[in-house]
């Protein structure tokens, strides 16, 4: 199972009481490893759309789009594991 754009919850009296964390979250069935979506000069913030996990493998594919210049975007595809 994996989790895109986690959240976690932040020190007590923070507001909002959930804070980001790693970009995407990989279970194994004993432990989580986090994931930073790797950065691409030029590129900003990404959306992730879909997220496709393949069956009998730990790896995952990751399909979006990351903001480019002048309210543009770029399609993102990343697999892991």
């Amino acid at each position: 199972m994996s989790v895109a754009r986690s959240q976690k919850w932040g020190p007590p009296g923070s507001t909002p009481p959930l804070v980001p964390g790693p970009d995407f979250l990989a279970w194994n069935g004993q432990s989580f490893t986090e994931y930073s979506e790797p950065a691409v000069a030029g590129e900003g913030e990404s959306s992730m759309l879909r997220l496709t996990p393949v069956p009998g493998t730990a790896t995952v594919w990751s399909t979006g789009r990351a903001d480019g210049p002048g309210g543009t975007f770029t399609p993102r595809i990343l697999r892991f594991g």
